[in-house]
C-alpha cells in the first residue's frame, strides 16, 4: 500500500512538471556590422576570415583586438573517422566561442566538423551569418551598410600622396616574401610607388595574406580596420597562386585608391 502511494505521488509530481510550460532561453544575437577580432585558433583563423569575406557575412574583420566589439576564439583538432572501411581518414573539428568583449559575455559557442578545413570554415561562416540574419530581419532605427558594399564604397583615409602607398603586409605562410615582392612590383607597374612598413609604423593599408597548398587569398584593411579589398586565387602551383593573388590585389588597391 505504501509503495502504491509513493508511486502515485511520483506520478503526480511528474505530471505537474510536464504541465509547466518550458520557455527556451534565446541566446544573445550578433549585431550586423560588428567589428570582429579572429584569434589564430591553431591556424584555422585565417581560413575563417577568408570564408567570412567570401560569403559576404556582414561583419567587419579587424586586426587590432582593442578596436573589436567581438572576439572569435576556440580550438582545432583532427579526429580519425569512425566506422571507416579505409584507414587514415581524418575529420577536421573546430570548436568556437564568440565573445562580446566589452560585456565579457559569451554570446555563441558551437562545434563544427567536416573532412577539410575549408568546409569547416564555410560552415562556421554560415552559422554566424544565420545568427546575424535573425537580428537584422527586424526594422532597425538606423540603416547600416552591409560588409559586402564596403569594398565598393569605403573611402580610405591615406597617409601617402596620389602616386604612392604605404603597406603593412603580414601572413604566416612560406610564400609571404614572394607575395609581397610581386605585389610591390605590380603596383609599381601600375604607376604607384610602394613602401612596405614594419609593425608599429604608419600605413595606408594592412594586407593579410593566406595560402594553403594551391589556394591563396588576401585582404586589405584601411587604418580603421575596415575591409576595402579581397581576392582569391587558385591553380596548380603554390608559387603561381601566391603571385596571382598579389596581382589581383594590386589592381583592387589601385581601384580603391582612385576613389
Amino acid at each position: 500500500m505504501r509503495s502504491a502511494t509513493i508511486r502515485l505521488v511520483v506520478l503526480g509530481l511528474c505530471a505537474s512538471l510536464l504541465a509547466v510550460p518550458v520557455v527556451a532561453a534565446r541566446p544573445p544575437q550578433i549585431a550586423a556590422d560588428s567589428r570582429v577580432f579572429v584569434q589564430a585558433v591553431d591556424g584555422f583563423g585565417t581560413d575563417l576570415v577568408a570564408a567570412l569575406i567570401g560569403a559576404n557575412v556582414p561583419l567587419r574583420i579587424v586586426t587590432d583586438r582593442t578596436q573589436a566589439d567581438l572576439e572569435i576564439a576556440g580550438r582545432r583538432q583532427r579526429r580519425e573517422t569512425q566506422n571507416s572501411f579505409r584507414s587514415g581518414e581524418w575529420t577536421e573539428e573546430v570548436t568556437l566561442t564568440v565573445t562580446d568583449i566589452r560585456a565579457a559575455l559569451v554570446i555563441d559557442a558551437f562545434t563544427v566538423s567536416a573532412d577539410t578545413s575549408e568546409k569547416v570554415a564555410r560552415l562556421c561562416a554560415k552559422r554566424l551569418s544565420d545568427r546575424i540574419t535573425s537580428v537584422t530581419a527586424a526594422p532597425a532605427a538606423s540603416s547600416v551598410k552591409p560588409a559586402a558594399s564596403l569594398e565598393a564604397t569605403a573611402a580610405p583615409s591615406t597617409l601617402s600622396d596620389a602616386n604612392s602607398m604605404r603597406l603593412f603586409v603580414q601572413g604566416d605562410f612560406n610564400r609571404l616574401a614572394d607575395f609581397t615582392e610581386v605585389l610591390r612590383m605590380e603596383l609599381r607597374s601600375l604607376g604607384v610607388g610602394v613602401h612596405v612598413v614594419e609593425r608599429g609604423e604608419d600605413y595606408d593599408y594592412s594586407v593579410i595574406f593566406v595560402q594553403a597548398d594551391t589556394d591563396a587569398s588576401a585582404v586589405a584593411l584601411d587604418r580603421q580596420g575596415i575591409l576595402v579589398a579581397s581576392v582569391i586565387d587558385s591553380g596548380f602551383r603554390a608559387k603561381g597562386v601566391s603571385e596571382g593573388a598579389a596581382r589581383k590585389l594590386a589592381k583592387r588597391l589601385l581601384s580603391v585608391k582612385k576613389q
